[in-house]
């Protein structure tokens, strides 16, 4: 046995450096000399990136594996008959989010789809990794144009159902569904119509909604109350097609405040999709700066919110 002193370890480098590396099999300038962590011994010259995954294995194996030395050798062979052999014909749940990652960031359409071809994908054009994509997909393609003319304002609009009508085939295209409803809410002594839409993906149980508001005139020339509601109902939906209302409100002055305790100001608020009603009301701190105090409920139906309007005057200051 010889002892190689630290002195003498580039000479030996330079002296016994292969021409390419004999794990890798890879040519570079950056050789180390590798040796066994636990007889001592050296083993040979190889690469730097080499030397760093065979300490890697080793210390994996040795420490959490509680192999031994003369085992590695056949594992080694084994891991290798494994990576060989044919992957079976299932998509991970943790590859698709591997594979959605690699495509956003490094693959090109063109890539994307012969990667796919590789796999055995068929090519579908309803075919999307989430809702909020094949959303994103219906709103770039939906063309809704302006075809209708109001003669009194002598300006293009688009209804309601102009939109509606452009929006099914797509919808039939990538297997969702829309539904769109109305509610009435009182906001302050005024009445809005909230309708909201929800895209629903046939194929799973995911859902996206998003609301708007349009408030109910008071009196409208040539319309009687049906008709005044059911306009503010078509612009309320004509608004929620175009607008989406996540992670928005809006909030108004109370004009049904009652009682002492009544908030000052109240309204709607939308957070990832969650309706809740949103209360302000008005306080002075203690160095006389004034300031308002807010409280955010879960939006209430309309019996528990005639029960809770009712209560209302017995509850006391949340803050």
């Amino acid at each position: 046995m010889t002892y190689l002193p630290q002195n003498k370890i580039k000479e030996f480098r330079e002296a016994n450096k292969p021409i390419s590396c004999p794990i890798l099999d890879v040519k570079t300038d950056d050789w180390v000399v590798d040796h066994d962590h636990q007889t001592g011994m050296v083993r040979g010259v190889i690469s730097r990136q080499a030397n760093s995954l065979l300490g890697k294995v080793e210390n994996f194996f040795f420490g959490m594996c509680k192999g031994k030395k003369e085992e590695l050798p056949n594992t080694l062979e084994a891991m290798a008959a494994y990576l060989e052999q044919e992957t079976l014909d299932v998509l991970h749940p943790v590859g698709l989010v591997q594979l959605a990652k690699k495509f956003t960031s490094s693959l090109t359409a063109k890539e994307q789809e012969l990667f796919l071809e590789g796999m055995g994908a068929k090519q579908r054009k309803n075919m999307s990794n989430s809702l909020r994509q094949k959303l994103c997909n219906i709103q770039t393609q939906l063309k809704a144009p302006k075809g209708q003319t109001n003669k009194f304002g002598g300006y293009k609009y688009r209804s309601c159902e102009d939109i509606l009508t452009a929006v099914k085939p797509l919808l039939d295209e990538y297997n969702c569904a829309l539904i769109i409803e109305d509610i009435m809410q009182e906001v302050g002594t005024r009445v809005y119509v909230k309708a909201t839409a929800t895209l629903a993906d046939c194929g799973s149980e995911g859902i996206i909604s998003t609301s708007a508001y349009a408030r109910e005139s008071e009196t409208k020339k040539g319309m009687d109350d049906a008709q005044i509601t059911g306009s503010a109902s078509s612009y309320a939906r004509k608004f929620m097609t175009q607008h989406d209302n996540t992670n928005r409100g809006a909030i108004f002055t109370n004009d049904n405040a009652d009682h002492p305790n009544a908030p000052f100001m109240k309204g709607p608020l939308n957070v990832a999709g969650v309706e809740y009603q949103l209360a302000a009301w008005k306080n002075v701190s203690k160095n006389g700066k004034k300031y308002l105090s807010l409280k955010v409920e879960p939006q209430q139906s309309k019996a528990s919110a005639t029960t809770a309007k009712a209560e209302e005057a017995d509850e006391d200051l949340p803050f």
